[in-house]
């Protein structure tokens, strides 16, 4: 939500928990991914995500004949 560019109070209300909760969290966050705000998070964040690899669909099982 941080990512999403959710200010601290927009994402308590969205999770029900009080703002400073949310900088808790936040604060571990950042200090788990070695950044230091909110804005590196989200860039690290958005580089992960856009490297998850998208795997295709499998293909149907070939139909036996029988």
């Amino acid at each position: 939500m941080a990512a999403l560019g959710l200010t601290n109070v927009q994402i308590g209300n969205r999770l029900h928990v009080s703002v400073h909760a949310v900088k808790f969290h936040l604060a571990a966050v950042y200090k788990k991914l070695g950044v230091a705000n909110r804005t590196e998070a989200a860039v690290v964040y958005l580089r992960a995500s856009a490297t998850v690899p998208v795997h295709p669909a499998p293909a149907p099982a070939p139909e036996l004949g029988l």
